[in-house]
């Protein structure tokens, strides 16, 4: 037989070579149960706690105990809503990110107590009053999150777009770069025959430039191309005046390469990337 929590006793079984341990093995868990009994549990809310704001001591019942399994910090009625006001006032220094009110216990170490009062222990155990201006302080809490995630939505929005405006910028100036071109007036050219000493074709401009590194000679290319040019005596010594196609297409195609490194040198890692993308079709175009 064993005693239930309210006094009156029961036989649960009879017998049994084991049945001594059996009955004590119960006889714990029924122990167990009426430490956490609701007659238990009515004592425990009837012990005086001392409030951790104003240092009274107060029933259990008559206050907010923190979720802190190990401080369990009480705070009184009076001083609980005195607390809510102050800290939703607008402007008042809250530490929890997302509105709730933090415990304003601190820890033996003198540290300040981690716990926070959810919306459900404000409702519970605060004025009306209270309640309505801790609610008001979530709200506006929870709108300043929301603009504050669509600010920073619209500015990385804004910087994806300037981006790939700068992106598109590079691309512009690098097909510029490496377009063929009289070097006075930018006309482009695609290509010639015959000889490197070649006249830009605008009337107005009538530049002379050299057909291998198109740097503008003034009124007559000769001279330049037989004696100065680097290019003609690397690829073409023998007689740089004249060339094949090929010899053409390898004396821009290193100059591209020696430029487009140069451009792409001065732009950071990934906007580098970006604009490579932009201008592959280009370098697939010109080999």
């Amino acid at each position: 037989k064993l005693r239930s929590p309210d006094g009156r006793r029961f036989t649960l079984f009879k017998g049994g070579a084991d049945s001594t341990r059996q009955v004590s093995l119960l006889q714990q868990i029924v122990d167990a149960a009426q430490q956490v009994s609701p007659a238990n549990h009515a004592a425990e809310l009837c012990e005086n706690v001392p409030c951790v704001i104003c240092f009274d001591e107060f029933a259990q019942s008559a206050g907010l105990a923190c979720s802190d399994t190990e401080c369990r910090h009480f705070v009184c009625a009076g001083c609980l809503d005195k607390y809510v006001f102050a800290q939703c006032e607008q402007g008042a220094s809250v530490i929890t990110a997302d509105g709730a009110l933090p415990c304003p216990g601190h820890t033996a170490e003198g540290k300040r107590c981690q716990a926070a009062y959810g919306s459900q222990d404000i409702a519970k155990h605060a004025t009306a009053e209270a309640f309505q201006a801790y609610w008001a302080h979530r709200s506006r809490m929870a709108e300043a999150r929301i603009a504050a995630e669509m600010e920073d939505a619209l500015k990385a929005k804004a910087e994806t777009e300037a981006r790939r405006s700068e992106a598109e910028r590079q691309r512009l100036q690098i097909v510029e770069l490496l377009t063929l071109k009289c070097p006075r007036c930018g006309q482009a050219f695609q290509d010639f025959e015959n000889c490197f000493a070649l006249r830009c074709p605008r009337s107005n401009c009538n530049a002379a430039f050299c057909g291998w590194c198109l740097a503008d000679c003034g009124m007559d290319a000769h001279q330049h191309i037989s004696h100065h040019c680097q290019v003609a005596r690397t690829l073409n010594p023998r007689s740089p005046l004249w060339g094949t196609p090929a010899q053409f297409e390898a004396a821009h195609r290193g100059r591209r390469q020696q430029q487009l490194q140069q451009h792409l040198s001065r732009l950071d890692g990934s906007l580098r990337v970006e604009v490579l993308e932009k201008i592959l079709p280009h370098l697939e175009h010109w080999g």
